[in-house]
This record gives C-alpha cells, structure tokens and sequence, in this order.
C-alpha cells in the first residue's frame, strides 16, 4: 500500500505541475511534501517503524479529496472571483498602529516568559522539559510559566495575542515585498519568534512558519527582470543562514543524535505515530467536527463552563483527543508526539467520511484562495494566502484549524489591516 500511496501522490504532483507550475500554488506543496514524507516512510532509516496500511490508505483518501476540492476551488466557474468594481474590493494596507501596539504588548509578555524559562535552564532544567509545560491545559499547569499568569491574562493570550504572533510572520512577509519594507516591524517580528523560540524550549515551529511566510511571498512577488530581485534574494539568503544555524543549535540541545538523523524523523515520524493511534481513533467516539474546529468551538464551551452552565460530554470527548494528541508514542528508536498529521483529527470526527470531506472543503479554500491571487496580488491577498500555505505545509504535523491562534489569525486581520488611502 505504500509504494500505491507514493505513486498515488507523484502523479498528483505532476499533474499540478504540468497544469501550473507556480511554485505557491497549494496542490504542488500538499502533494510534493506528502511525496517526501511516503518516500522517507518507505526508506526506513534509523530503525523508523513501518506504518500500517490502513494509514497510507487514508493519506490516499486524503490526497485525492484535496486535489479535487482545489480544482473546483481554482477552475470551476462557481468560483470564479471577479474584481471589477470598486465596490466589490477595496485595497487593504497595514495598520502599523495596530502592530506596534500588539508587537510590544506581545513581546512583554513574551519576554517574562523567557525570563523564567532561562532561569530553570540555568539551574539545571533542559529544553525538552520546558517544551514540556506547552502540553498542560491551563487549568491543570503546574508550571511557573502558567502558573503564574491571571485567568484574564490566559484569555487574552488566547483570544488576542496567540492569533497575533500567528498573523504577525505572514504580515511581515508580504510587507517586505509588497508594501514599505517596513524596519521596525520586522524586528518586532524577529524578537517575538526569537523569544518565542526560547520561551516554548526551542520549538522550531515559528522559525519554520516565518521561512515558509518568506518564501512564499516573494514566489508570488517576484517580477522577473526586476533588479530588486537581488537585493530581496540576498535578505532571503541571509535570512536562511541565520534559521538555519538557529535550526542546528536547536536540534543539537535537544537531541543527543545527528543533525541528518534529527530531520529525517522530524520530517517522517508522522505516519508511524499516526499508525500507534490508529487502533484508538478507529473505536473512540465520534466528534462529529468538534475536534476538527476545535480552535473556534472550545471558545464559547470556555464562557459557558466559567458561567457554570452544564457542558455536554462530547465537548470533555473532544478536549481528551486534543490532549491525547500530545502524548509521546513510540515510532522506532524514539518518542514522538503531536505529529498526528490532520488525518488523526477528521478521523475521530467522521470516520473516512470525515478526512474526504475535511480535506475536499480544505481544498476548495485553497483553491479558491490561489485563484485570487492570481487575479490581484493585493497585499492581504498574499497574506491570506501565506497563512493558508502554513497549514497546507504543516499537514505533516496537524490540523491547523484545531489551533485557536491560527483559527483567530484570519479573524485580527481585520484590525491589522486597514482600507487603503486613496
């Protein structure tokens, strides 16, 4: 079954590229990234453990759903996005106010976090064990970052500061190459996914998100025969260096093995953790699309519970697979958690029901998202777009929407964007 899942994905990936060969386009990175994954499942290296079948055959439902929810979302005449009319699309720019603003409260907050994960890494506590404290809920944390922090200032990490640090990267992307290139935004950018890094244990996932953001807004920006290519090609390269040397470091205090080794399970360790939970989500309760939204249902659950209104059982059947997710499993000669892939949460909701229709509607946005672009390359149409790209390039992780953070992104930039002057 695998080598018919890695087949399966190579021609999804040809076909993508044969129709539209724009290296942003979200069919090319869903289908060229689950073709690396299934290739280095297939290897084997470093006593990786073989995945079930059953897993590779939901990869395949998967794959084939989001391909042809994209087409429709891209070349179907339902959704066709027309921008004729002043009426119908008015031009966004940056609210820099509103940046700042958020910027500075963030990097505060930010910056007492990383203070008290300093001092435990000075008085003997590791990385791993700090990464560790991200895994309690807040009720249950026990940890002097979370310990710390007043009920009102959870939720307004949650509702407001967690959405901006996820908004912020993408913003700061597309400024670089479609707005002002604006300095001072770009180190508050820099100093919170720094901060952020080191207040989290050397989590990674910030670093990765701000290339991806990078990348791909200056792949839908770019103009040939533009001399300004190469004063952007050289940020981009300096940029890279420096993740990339932050990248190293990390993975070296965090891991007593190799680099290679290090990114080869970091980068394939999904489908055999997702295979030591297949047993469980086939058998557990349904969810029926809580879990898969879980980022926007948990928060009016949250005022009813602290209102002390009764909570059916499936809202605490959903917080449990949200936590489960979280627990180390075994995919070979180490541990692994969280990297479930989005396959672990539609599963529970709906059976494979669930993964075709999750990952159709997640192709119909995309698809619908990169036809826009096409159209106009407005600003937060790369924003939007960038933000889409994260989760199509963290399937190898999780389901995007089950974060409140990146749930709420698409909401706050209705205050960190404005209509444009005319």
């Amino acid at each position: 079954m695998k080598y018919i899942c890695l087949i399966i994905c190579i021609v999804l990936l040809t076909i993508s590229l044969i129709k539209d060969a724009n290296l942003y386009k979200p069919t090319i990175l869903m289908h060229g990234l689950w073709t690396v994954i299934v290739f280095l499942n297939i290897l084997e290296l470093f006593g990786l453990k073989k995945s079930n079948d059953v897993v590779y055959e939901l990869v395949i439902i998967g794959q084939i759903a989001f391909y042809i929810g994209h087409t429709l979302g891209n070349e179907g005449h339902t959704f066709t996005i027309y921008f004729k009319e002043k009426k119908v699309y008015k031009e966004k720019e940056i609210n820099y106010k509103m940046v700042y603003i958020l910027g500075y409260i963030t990097i505060i907050l930010l910056l007492i976090d990383t203070i008290i994960a300093v001092r435990y890494l000075l008085n003997g506590a590791s990385l791993v064990e700090i990464r560790s404290w991200l895994n309690q809920t807040y009720e249950e944390g026990t940890n002097p970052i979370t310990a710390r922090k007043s009920y009102f200032e959870q939720v307004f990490r949650v509702l407001v500061i967690e959405p901006f640090k996820v908004a912020i990267i993408p913003i700061c992307a597309s400024d670089m190459f479609t707005g002002n290139g604006n300095r001072k935004m770009f180190f508050i950018t820099v100093i919170i996914v720094l901060l952020n890094v080191i207040s989290t244990g050397g989590s990674r996932i910030s670093i990765l998100t701000l290339a991806i953001s990078v990348i791909m807004a200056y792949l839908i920006i770019r103009r040939k025969g533009d001399n300004s290519n190469k004063k952007i090609r050289k940020k981009i390269r300096t940029l890279s260096l420096i993740g990339v040397i932050i990248v190293v470091f990390l993975t070296m205090k965090r891991s007593k093995t190799g680099v290679v080794e290090e990114g080869y399970y970091y980068f394939s360790l999904c489908l055999p953790l997702l295979s030591s939970w297949i047993t469980d989500i086939i058998n557990c309760t349904k969810t029926y699309g809580l879990l898969s939204f879980w980022g926007i249902v948990r928060i009016p659950f949250l005022v009813i519970e602290k209102l002390g209104f009764p909570i059916p059982n499936i809202y605490y059947t959903t917080q449990e697979c949200v936590l489960n997710a979280n627990k180390f499993r075994n995919v070979g000669e180490r541990i692994a958690n969280s990297f479930v892939t989005p396959y672990y949460y539609l599963y529970i909701d709906a059976g494979v029901a669930g993964i075709f229709i999750g990952m159709f509607i997640f192709g119909i946005i995309c698809g619908k998202s990169f036809r826009k672009l096409m159209v106009y390359k407005s600003q937060e149409n790369v924003i939007i777009h960038c933000l889409l790209m994260q989760a199509v390039l963290l399937t190898f992780i999780r389901w995007q929407f089950v974060s409140t953070g990146y749930f709420l992104s698409f909401i706050i930039l209705k205050i960190l964007l404005k209509d444009k002057e005319d």
